[in-house]
This record gives structure tokens, C-alpha cells and sequence, in this order.
């Protein structure tokens, strides 16, 4: 079963079973490592009461957060569905708030602003990142981290990978940045952080190194989760030659650079497997066994869901997963 939870300016609307004239929600989320694309977050609540319609444009630059997934009952039960670890698809500001009326329908667009933490107030100390155009994103925030590490009192070095510095920033930003006042806690924020921009700070002791998800190479399946076969809602296909596409039941687990595994008894397809969309698997009369098997990395997560659409893929998380190499 479907279910749905959003908070904005202190208001909660969720998914009823009994209320077929229920607020309808419409949401894109995309997280991507790809600095050259964009798309903003977009959370729509159709149907909504004439009162929240009329207030709706004062909650801009206030928090909200979305959960949504698919609870362990009924038939989800039975078929032995993956049950979402973490259900929050969306956590941070409202970037700018749209009305219409579509039909006889009112409808609120929300459009999401991420934030590196919400656990801090606005007017606490934080550092800012100023990147000018054209300034590789690691050097800037390699001089952020730099100074976290003297704050905190800790010897460590830090190094730049020179894979890095092809990755800019189009124009002159400033990006305010409020780590945990936790050593371990803010290694961890900062490396979340530069995923965004398709890169990674690794540590070796007291080294610490950023450098491109690419050039890591994975030796252990610590850490990788296993996508079961229950909750793909289509056959993975060929992107290129190393990157596949994975449509799954709407999951908020899978999140930008974690590691992945698809399950080893997916049902055998036929298709061609030479061109680009081709499936990932030969066909039965051709040895029938999976071509890119291992672990992905996943580039991109993409969260879409519609409460009044009944169509599975309506309510899904898509993916784009590179296959690991030493796996």
C-alpha cells in the first residue's frame, strides 16, 4: 500500500484510504552527479482547501520534507517487497511556490531548495564556500575543509586529485556550508556534500583525499545493498556499455553514489543485447546468464510519484547505475 507524508509550513497532509476527494501529491526529485544537469525539486498538492491555497505563497523559504514509500501489508506482504530503511525523499527549504487553478482543481507547486543540514538554526556560524566562475568545486571546498580541520584540532592533510579540477562552477556562487561540530560526523557531511558534485573525499588514516567517483574502484561488497527481484518494476536495460537504468517500487533508500547489486535470479528476458536500451540479460536460447553482473555505483536517483495514478511506475524510483570495477 501507497503511502504519503509532507510537512510545510506546519501543515501535514497524508495519503487517506477512505477519502477518494483527498489531496492529491505529484512529486520529481532527482539527484544527479552530473554538474552539467539540473532539475529542480517539484512537489504539487492538487485539490488542496481554499484556505491553504490562499496562505500557500507565505511558506516560501520555510522547511518541508516528504516521506513516501510502500508499507509491509497486503499484497506488498506477499510478494516480500523491499520495505523502505529510509522513507525521506526530500528534506529542505521551499525554494519558490507556485498556484493555479487547473479545472476545478487547485493546485500548489512547491519548488525544493536543498540544504546542507536543517539541524542548525539560520543565524548559526557557518562557513562559506565562494566559487568564482570557472574555480574547480574541490579546491573551494577543500579550503572549507581545511579550515573544519583546524577548528577541530585534528593533523590532517588533505589532498586534491588533479581528476577533479575538470569539475567547475559555471558562474560565481556562494555556497553556505554548516558541518556538525563532530569530527567523524563532519567527514561524513562533507563527503555527502561533494557527492553532489560527482565527487568523493576518501580518508587513509590521516589523509584525506577528494577526488572523483570515477576513479575509485570497489574491492568488498561492505556497504552495497541488494535490490531484490520483487521490487523491480521493469528489466534493467543498457544505457551504454557500462551504465544500466533500474526502475524500482518508490524507495527512499537509494540515494546518489551508494553502491548497488542486482539480484542473480532475475526472470530471463529476450531482446537484443548489442544496441544502446537492449536488455541486460542474453536471451534463453544463448547460455541465459547476466551480462553485468556485480556492483553499480548509482549517478543518478530519480523519485517520482503520483498518489491518484494506479500505475506501478507512476509510483517509483529510477536509477542510472556504472558498474564497479574489482567487485
Amino acid at each position: 500500500m501507497r503511502y504519503y507524508r509532507f510537512v510545510v509550513g506546519g501543515q501535514l497532509f497524508e495519503l487517506s484510504s477512505s477519502n477518494p476527494n483527498e489531496v492529491r501529491i505529484v512529486f520529481d526529485i532527482t539527484s544527479t552527479d552530473d554538474v552539467e544537469y539540473s532539475r529542480p525539486t517539484i512537489i504539487s498538492l492538487y485539490n488542496v482547501s481554499s484556505s491553504f491555497f490562499t496562505l500557500a505563497k507565505q511558506f516560501k523559504n520555510t522547511p518541508m520534507i516528504l516521506q513516501a514509500g510502500i508499507k509491509n501489508v497486503g499484497l506488498a506482504r506477499r510478494l516480500n517487497f523491499d520495505m523502505p530503511l529510509n522513507d525521506i525523499l526530500f528534506m529542505g527549504l521551499v525554494d519558490d511556490v507556485l498556484t493555479a487553478w487547473e479545472g476545478k482543481e487547485t493546485v500548489v507547486h512547491f519548488l525544493g531548495r536543498t540544504l546542507p543540514s536543517l539541524d542548525y538554526p539560520v543565524d548559526s556560524m557557518y562557513y562559506v564556500a565562494s566559487i568564482k566562475a570557472g574555480q574547480p568545486i574541490s579546491q573551494a571546498v577543500g579550503l572549507i575543509i581545511s579550515k573544519y580541520l583546524i577548528e577541530m584540532r585534528k593533523p590532517t592533510t588533505i589532498t586534491i586529485d588533479p581528476s577533479t579540477l575538470s569539475i567547475t562552477s559555471k558562474q560565481k556562487q556562494d555556497l553556505p556550508i554548516r558541518p556538525p561540530k563532530n569530527y567523524i560526523s563532519g567527514l561524513r557531511y562533507f563527503s555527502k556534500f561533494l557527492k553532489s558534485f560527482g565527487l568523493v573525499l576518501s580518508q587513509n588514516g590521516e589523509n584525506l583525499t577528494i577526488t572523483t567517483l570515477e576513479v575509485l574502484t570497489r574491492t568488498t561488497l561492505a556497504g552495497v545493498a541488494m535490490i531484490s527481484k520483487t521490487s523491480l518494476l521493469s528489466q534493467p536495460v543498457y544505457e551504454n556499455h557500462e551504465t544500466i537504468s533500474l526502475q524500482v517500487a518508490l524507495d527512499g533508500k537509494y540515494q546518489l553514489g551508494q553502491y548497488v547489486m542486482l539480484p542473480p535470479d532475475i526472470p530471463l528476458a529476450t531482446g537484443s543485447i548489442i544496441s544502446e536500451g537492449g536488455l541486460i540479460q542474453r536471451a534463453l536460447g544463448d547460455t541465459g546468464f547476466l551480462i553485468m553482473q556485480g556492483v553499480f555505483l548509482t549517478k543518478e536517483v530519480h523519485h517520482i510519484g503520483d498518489s491518484r495514478n494506479i500505475d506501478a511506475m507512476a509510483w517509483a524510483t529510477n536509477m542510472l547505475c556504472v558498474r564497479q570495477i574489482g567487485v
